[in-house]
């Protein structure tokens, strides 16, 4: 799932009520990969841990994979990501 913002910033995510672990990837407005997280558990209860890489500051979007599809795509910092419309 692509999570998008309006405006560039900081975009923490939290895993509140996740049944499974996820792979993140927070993404600048040019589909630069800032940071990737990988194996992010989940949170059945709150209080949960905000994740938010050092770097993503400026981040427009988050991708959530499942666990591994980060490592299987090659999908780093510094990569880039392109979608189509």
């Amino acid at each position: 799932m692509l999570l998008e913002w309006s405006a560039p910033g900081r975009h923490p995510i939290w895993m509140v009520n996740m049944r499974f672990p996820l792979d993140l990837a927070w993404l600048d407005h040019d589909g630069r990969v800032l940071a990737v997280l990988t194996d992010v558990p989940p949170c059945p209860n709150q209080p949960c841990p905000l994740y938010e890489p050092p770097g993503t500051d400026r981040s427009m979007a988050v991708l959530e994979t499942v666990v591994g599809r980060m490592a299987r795509r090659g999908i780093q910092p510094d990569a880039h990501l392109w979608r189509s419309r």
